[in-house]
């Protein structure tokens, strides 16, 4: 009959070793019993990691074009030269430069950094 596991080998410090050891004794499990939940605890665990980035995004950019959509800004506004860009403006424009770099150069071109304007 054929083996329905394999055997995987890596090496971990020697405390990681007995923290894993003394882990496995309290809960009367073997340490491949052990490994074998932390890689789905770990599994699921990026899978609502990924899950609350996407949420994280959506409601970034829900936000910046709400606050678009109530006062749109100008290019100007946009460049830092009338006013302060208030936060939520700042990440439309930080999501509108990552969509549309010729913005972020165009931006980087026309900034006050020390000509006197």
């Amino acid at each position: 009959m054929s083996r329905t596991s394999k055997i995987l080998g890596f090496s971990v410090p020697p405390t990681l070793v007995k923290e894993v050891e003394t882990l496995a004794k309290q809960e009367r499990r073997t340490k491949s019993e052990l490994f074998r939940e932390m890689v789905r605890v770990y599994q699921r665990f990026r899978l609502q990691r990924d899950r609350d980035e996407d949420r994280w995004v959506a409601n970034l950019i829900q936000e910046a074009n709400a606050e678009e959509a109530k006062k749109p800004m100008t290019v100007d506004e946009l460049l830092g030269r009338k006013r302060a860009v208030p936060p939520v403006s700042l990440k439309l424009f930080l999501i509108r430069t990552s969509t549309f770099p010729h913005l972020a150069l165009h931006a980087a071109c026309h900034s006050n950094s020390g000509r006197g304007r």
